[in-house]
């Protein structure tokens, strides 16, 4: 069962469900070559948002900012919205986190919650936790995904374990989705450290997924294939060929689900390249998780309405009923 995050947004992810998530993902990362800046800058950008932000407040703020990267793609959007969750924190402190949505690829959480652990601490999460639920709900967990890229900026890629522990303790105690796509997001892209793709190591394909407790897998696979399709140069082949080697049938649906969740990340929506790429994987019950994954991504996301109905049609039967009937369920 998967789920991605998306603000007031139940998600599963089909992820089993969803996850929303974005997002996880948001839950998608931003997968082009990123732009911004990173927690330790104090960029032009961020100067600009804290001004913002203190004459007219966080949210009058970031609607300003949704309205002037209106036209601009989610790969550049996204670390902009890094900059305004830094700013968002620095006024408003943990009351801004009303403010944050699944927006550009959670950028605005990413931030803010780095922020906050750099200033409070890890024990500061359950305050956190308890920010996000009373604004979004148990299952708006794109919240709780911004936590968790904050623990793993906090305690470092080599505490991975560690961190996943950390998220244990908040509400959200899913397969999939919240603080452990998070973790592992960020142990993959670095975007709130060095923003340095992991590197591969030569037949540790399915690292970190084999190495963390069984509880954690399914949020592994999920986020594993945005690694992937990085160090295989967009080849969603041989992306589909790492998932189909994953033995335990829920851990592989999830793998797959993730390929699609990719896929629209890095296509800016595209819907023929999704439904292309999903096409890649090795088997029809492959092609139908990526699809349905990504058509639950995209139906999150209520700005961009019903563009995602498209893949759900290239399906036929039980599979095209199921990517229709489950659009938000976790």
């Amino acid at each position: 069962m998967i789920f991605k995050y998306i603000k007031n947004s139940p998600l599963i992810f089909v992820l089993p469900a969803l996850l929303v998530g974005v997002l996880s993902a948001v839950l998608f990362a931003s997968m082009g070559e990123k732009t911004g800046v990173g927690l330790d800058s104090d960029s032009e950008e961020t100067r600009y948002w804290i001004d913002v932000i203190q004459d007219v407040g966080g949210v009058a703020a970031y609607q300003h900012f949704d309205e002037k990267y209106a036209n601009k793609e989610i790969n550049f959007t996204h670390d902009l919205a890094h900059s305004f969750g830094e700013a968002l924190y620095k006024v408003e402190g943990i009351d801004g986190v009303s403010v944050c949505d699944s927006n550009h690829g959670f950028g605005c959480y990413h931030s803010f919650f780095g922020w906050a652990l750099l200033d409070n601490g890890l024990d500061v999460i359950t305050d956190l936790d308890e920010a996000c639920i009373a604004v979004y709900g148990e299952k708006g967990l794109g919240c709780q995904h911004g936590i968790g890229h904050g623990v793993l900026a906090e305690l470092g890629s080599e505490n991975l374990r560690d961190s996943l522990e950390a998220c244990s303790t908040l509400n959200w105690q899913g397969p999939v989705g919240g603080c452990t796509s998070g973790v592992f997001m960020e142990y993959n892209f670095s975007s709130m450290g060095t923003r340095h793709l992991r590197d591969y190591v030569p037949g540790e394909t399915h690292f970190p997924c084999t190495d963390v407790p069984e509880k954690y897998r399914q949020a592994c696979y999920f986020e594993q294939p945005a690694w992937w399709v990085q160090i295989v140069n967009q080849d969603y082949g041989a992306v589909g060929k790492f998932c189909a080697e994953v033995e335990d049938e829920n851990q592989r649906e999830m793998c797959y689900r993730g390929a699609g969740n990719v896929a629209v990340g890095s296509s800016a929506y595209d819907i023929d390249f999704v439904i292309e790429s999903c096409h890649q994987m090795p088997d029809q019950t492959g092609i139908s998780h990526c699809i349905q994954g990504a058509a639950w991504i995209i139906s999150a996301q209520k700005e961009l309405g019903d563009i995602w109905q498209p893949l759900c049609e290239s399906l036929v039967g039980e599979e095209k009923e199921i990517c229709f009937n489950n659009i938000s369920f976790i």
